[in-house]
């Protein structure tokens, strides 16, 4: 059974520089998930999670393979992956093995909203920016967090003026309040734990 933690226990950290970031997250940040959940017991081993995205191109502009493997054995916690999202989420206007153009994806049309009455998805985006502790539509100052990272890259490009693509890029995709938003990975969201327990421990 996987269980995700309501807040993040890192507010802010980068993922991995662009540079890197087909390789997969930093050392700098698994040692902190590692760090952040060390002391939790009862957990069980998490699967290591690989991500691969062929070499593709939109228009004239291509991008390298993506292909990285996160080793979960010495972990008792990991990260959220795209895919799951995607499906808790029903989204399926994102193939994260295909070139994605835009920004963000929103949940509003996913059984997510700003309404007060609590949807059976709300602990994607539980405590973020614009999200109260209590689940309602007030903003407070409590657990403004401004997102949490996935474990998943995938490729994206901007369109230009003309329709052109200005480049085809390794994008890792964080939540973020009611969306999933694409990022550098460069600080803007934080880590927030996801553990495997047995059902006999509930």
């Amino acid at each position: 059974l996987s269980l995700i933690l309501d807040h993040n226990t890192t507010i802010s950290i980068e993922w991995n520089t662009i540079e890197d970031m087909s390789s997969g997250p930093s050392e700098e940040f698994l040692l902190q998930l590692k760090n952040d959940t060390k002391n939790w017991k009862g957990t069980l081993t998490p699967e290591n999670y690989n991500c691969h995205v062929d070499a593709q191109c939109y228009d004239e502009s291509c991008s390298d393979e993506i292909d990285y493997t996160i080793d979960y054995s010495s972990y008792t916690s990991r990260i959220l992956s795209m895919e799951e999202v995607i499906n808790v989420m029903g989204i399926t206007s994102v193939d994260i093995k295909k070139i994605f153009i835009g920004g963000t994806v929103s949940f509003s049309e996913n059984n997510l909203t700003t309404s007060e009455v609590k949807s059976k998805n709300y602990w994607i985006a539980d405590r973020l920016l614009g999200i109260s502790s209590d689940n309602s539509n007030a903003i407070t100052d409590d657990y403004q967090e401004r997102g949490y990272y996935t474990s998943t890259i995938s490729l994206y490009t901007w369109l230009n003026g003309d329709g052109k693509p200005t480049s085809v890029l390794p994008t890792i995709w964080n939540v973020q309040s009611f969306r999933l938003r694409h990022t550098g990975g460069s600080g803007d969201s934080g880590i927030r734990p996801v553990i495997e327990i047995s059902k006999d421990k509930l």
